[in-house]
């Protein structure tokens, strides 16, 4: 199979590369500020902030003015099919901005949001390539792409004549996406020699900006399905020229008054929280344009959003309880900082009707753990794997699920670490497996699993045991609730300690998936756990740790989890 036969032919994937290049520019935005010395809670808020702006931007840009005054006479958020890149950059760093100065940070914290930006759009590039939605006109030049046939750059040459109707496929065009690519890991590469030219903070975001409105402005030369507004220009041409000159102006004029003396750099000062009400004012903001967000967002972005806001409330949680008040206060505006997220939740779909499916799933874990005995502690460490298949019957106007199921897993664990010297023969714990047959009932308020391992299944330590139950429970409706169990494979099932107990937030989709958001303490930890969406396929990491005794205690796994259809 060519790989040209890929380009245009999944457009299913559209929306996981856009979730992905959202994480993925957050992850590195994160990272860049670390190691900055930024103050954590101030610039995760700053990122969740940006996060709201950036797509709330990359929806209203291609509204017109019909949607926008929509939006200010009825207030009603109109829905856009098409999402815009330029929106998205714009949005994002208008929205960290006004973050910014709300948080009383007198520096600009837009610098690494140009690394970030670049990444993300590398990454979401590769999707718009296999899914088709952003293509050029059409070109002989070598480095034409021609898209699948069926694909949306098939039917448009179709509809506007530039392939007859029994063309097997379109016309090859000029390759948006990839020179958006190319355009992004070039002026990545070359940002550090930029950054060490550019003096003022925010100058280095600023210079980025205008090399992609000058980009952009020139490639909307060759690109398909762009309306003419202005002097042979599209609309977005004319904003680029806009941006460009404005960007590159800011540039110039913070540069030479950082030359000049003026302008001020980052202090040890500066590299402090700002004031407790601050903090907790920003967040409570980010969290009521959430709100204000609600339904009107897809999964995916409800699910990018909800990932930026939990870190920057717990951070803005850690940072009061070191903060000097009175400790009374100080744990109570944490706990309310902290459990802030947990009314954002995802927004709930329209309601159908009554229908089952069959679920299949492959999970795998790994981690460490102690085994505390009376007169000893050893440290063991594991490996599991497995898989499953269930029949879920989803009731959406009730917002009731039933699963019945079987799990399939098996694994290896051995002493690291013991108390009365190196590990013996016998030692090791050994080779385990189990089937676990289990019911779950989930309803608004409350839900409720059971099951049954069966096999050699391992206690802690390297005794195992024929038969051992397993147990969950939910308490509070899905958008904020509480939730504990005892080996309720696949996440918290043997041989880890696996009692936990913590909270959550989370929505029943129109597919029949629970989607969640967990944290809480378990046996191997201070534990986060996730439901990541991709159309019918659904991706639930997990991750805990914690030290004990010196030594660092464990978890991480993955379940992947596959919905068909059951007729």
């Amino acid at each position: 199979m060519e790989l040209t036969s890929l380009f245009g032919a999944h457009p299913e994937w559209f929306g996981p590369f856009t979730v992905l290049a959202f994480g993925a520019a957050y992850l590195t935005a994160v990272v860049v500020g670390y190691r900055r010395g930024w103050p954590p809670a101030a610039w995760l808020l700053v990122l969740a902030a940006a996060g709201i702006g950036g797509v709330v931007g990359t929806r209203l840009l291609p509204l017109g003015l019909d949607g926008l005054r929509a939006l200010w006479l009825d207030g009603a958020l109109p829905n856009a099919g098409v999402r815009r890149l330029p929106g998205t950059i714009v949005g994002a760093l208008v929205a960290a901005e006004a973050a910014r100065r709300l948080l009383g940070v007198r520096r600009s914290m837009l610098d690494p949001l140009a690394s970030a930006g670049l990444v993300g759009i590398a990454v979401a590039r590769v999707g718009c390539l296999l899914a088709g939605c952003c293509f050029g006109t059409p070109t002989d030049g070598p480095w034409g792409v021609t898209y699948a046939a069926g694909s949306f750059v098939h039917g448009f040459h179709l509809a506007h004549g530039v392939v007859e109707g029994g063309a097997a496929g379109p016309a090859p065009v000029h390759p948006i996406p990839l020179y958006d690519i190319a355009f992004a890991l070039v002026v990545l590469a070359l940002l550090p020699r930029l950054a060490r030219r550019l003096r003022a903070p925010g100058s280095l975001c600023g210079a980025v900006v205008g090399l992609y409105a000058v980009h952009r402005f020139a490639q909307d030369f060759v690109r398909a399905n762009e309306v003419t507004a202005w002097g042979g220009l599209t609309a977005v041409q004319v904003g680029m020229a806009a941006a460009a000159a404005l960007a590159l102006g800011a540039v110039l004029w913070a540069e030479r008054r950082e030359r000049g003396g003026a302008a001020e750099s980052w202090g040890g000062a500066d590299r402090a929280e700002p004031a407790p009400l601050r903090l907790v004012a920003v967040l409570g903001v980010v969290v009521a344009l959430r709100l204000a967000l609600d339904g009107w967002l897809t999964s995916a972005e409800a699910a990018v959003l909800l990932i930026r806001i939990v870190p920057a409330a717990g951070a803005v949680a850690v940072a009061l309880v070191r903060s000097p008040a009175a400790a009374p206060l100080r744990w109570a505006a944490a706990g309310v900082a902290g459990a802030l997220p947990l009314v954002v939740g995802f927004q709930t779909e329209p309601a159908a009707e009554p229908f089952s499916l069959w679920a299949v799933e492959a999970h795998g874990d790994l981690g460490r753990y102690e085994e505390f005995d009376i007169c000893d502690t050893d440290l063991y460490q594991y490996a599991t794997a497995g898989a499953g298949v269930a029949r879920i019957w989803v009731d959406p106007k009730a917002g009731r699920t039933r699963e019945i199921g079987v799990r399939v897993y098996g694994g290896r664990q051995e002493v690291v670490v013991g108390d009365d010297g190196p590990p013996r023969p016998g030692d090791e714990g050994g080779a385990f497996g189990a089937v676990h047959p289990y019911v779950r009932v989930e309803g608004r308020n409350a839900g409720a699993s059971l099951g049954l391992q069966v096999g050699r299944v391992p206690a802690l330590g390297p005794e195992a045991t024929t038969v051992l139950p397993s147990a969950g429970l939910r308490l509070g409706p899905r958008r904020a609730h509480f939730l504990a169990g005892f080996m309720d494979v696949p996440h918290f099932g043997p041989p880890a300690p696996a009692v936990h107990i913590g909270a959550g937030t989370g929505r029943l989709t129109a597919d029949g998936q629970e989607l969640r958001l967990t944290g809480g303490v378990s046996g191997s930890g201070f534990y986060v756990a996730g439901t990541i969406p991709a159309g019918r396929l659904f991706l639930e990491p997990m991750g805990a740790v914690a030290s004990s005794n010196g030594d660092w205690i464990y978890q991480g796994g993955v379940r992947l989890r596959l919905h068909l259809p059951a007729e």
